[in-house]
């Protein structure tokens, strides 16, 4: 729902629904491993020294 007006341009600019959720689900994915990354190397950090 957050993302209606991005969506709306994207179709005004002729892409396709299914190549724009392509794009919002690449995003969500990287930003999600990016998260994840960050999450194991702050956890091995910290536990290290344990």
């Amino acid at each position: 729902m957050e993302r209606t007006r991005e969506m709306g341009i994207l179709k005004a600019l002729g892409m396709k629904n299914r190549t724009a959720l392509l794009i919002f689900l690449t995003e969500a994915a990287l930003i999600g491993l990016t998260g994840a990354l960050i999450g194991v190397v702050t956890g091995w950090a910290l536990a290290e020294p344990l």
